[in-house]
């Protein structure tokens, strides 16, 4: 939760390290067999949306 809470305050930038970092280590991990660490990953680093911000309902992929 915490990282989404930073990601969303890079403003124009939030989804650079979504992009940048978890989709390619997500498809490497799939090559590997870890294709639920990487799906938790890519949950991990996208940013909160203005209606799990509104509502409170920020999901935790972790736990999940």
């Amino acid at each position: 939760m915490r990282i989404r809470l930073l990601l969303n305050r890079l403003g124009y930038f939030k989804y650079t390290i979504h992009n940048l970092i978890a989709h390619p280590l997500m498809e490497i991990l799939h090559l590997i067999g870890l294709t639920k660490y990487g799906n938790v990953i890519h949950d991990m680093t996208l940013p909160i949306s203005e209606k799990e911000v509104n509502h409170g309902q920020e999901n935790n992929s972790i736990t999940n």
